[in-house]
């Protein structure tokens, strides 16, 4: 059988997800996510903001411009993994 090997670089990665989803199981705080993407919280806030994150999503909480954001876990992984990791 031909198979692919997995590098060892993309097996890690793989792994470091896996430990982000059992640690947060229903949503990703941006500060985790941010830290797996490996750029900064606020970068990240900005690209949800901006509607370029299709697995997050935020609101504004009052008029003093109070931010929250949602990255919904299986979302996060499903995007990450493009759904390759579910096959």
């Amino acid at each position: 059988m031909n198979r692919i090997k997995i590098p060892a670089c993309i097996d890690d990665r793989l792994e470091e997800l896996n430990e982000l989803c059992d640690r947060y199981p229903e949503s990703i705080p941006t500060h985790a996510a941010a830290g797996f993407l490996r750029i900064h919280p606020e970068n990240l806030k900005a690209c949800i903001e901006t509607g370029n994150c299709p697995f997050a999503f935020y609101w504004k909480k009052n008029i003093d411009g109070y931010r929250a954001f949602k990255i919904p876990t299986v979302t996060f992984y499903i995007w990450y993994t493009k759904g390759f990791a579910l096959i």
